[in-house]
């Protein structure tokens, strides 16, 4: 289970009808996991809610995974799926009066690797991970369609 709390600002807009806009992130999220041998099978679940002062900035998404992590090649690979939907407060005011709603699918595939053992991490051993995401994003105004994909790699050693 996960909790968070966060705040951002915001220094450039879409729109050019707002100045410097400022939000407060509230999440919570629930994860399920079962384990066999050789792979783990799981499901997720998230919630956030982001006041921020533009009304239209204000949203509600929640979005469900599910995800498969397996062992069975050197490292421990897992491969995500996630559907989410986001409803905005307010409309703004440029798309005029409908709300704006969008829906978020994307894919994630992550790779852990331990570094002295080249193989699942064990214990405190230092180990990279890369992680890469590819999604889209349809919104229900302005025929709004983006792309995008983003890799990660990090190294990370336990204390």
């Amino acid at each position: 289970m996960n909790v968070g709390v966060n705040r951002s600002v915001f220094k450039k807009s879409f729109s050019e009808s707002t100045s410097l806009k400022t939000a407060r992130n509230t999440s919570a999220g629930l994860r399920l996991a079962r384990a066999f041998k050789n792979v783990q099978l799981g499901g997720k679940y998230n919630f956030t809610s982001s006041m921020a002062t533009a009304k239209f900035n204000s949203k509600k998404t929640q979005s469900v995974g599910v995800f498969a992590s397996t062992n069975l090649i050197p490292g421990i690979t897992t491969l995500g799926l996630d559907v989410s939907h986001a409803d905005h407060k307010e409309a703004e005011v440029i798309y005029g009066e409908e709300k704006r709603r969008d829906r978020n699918q994307s894919v994630s595939l992550n790779y852990v690797l331990g570094l002295s053992s080249l193989n699942a991490p064990v214990g405190n051993e230092a180990r990279v991970s890369i992680a890469s995401k590819y999604g889209k994003t349809k919104s229900n105004i302005a025929n709004f369609t983006k792309y995008s994909g983003e890799v990660s790699m990090n190294f990370i050693k336990p204390f």
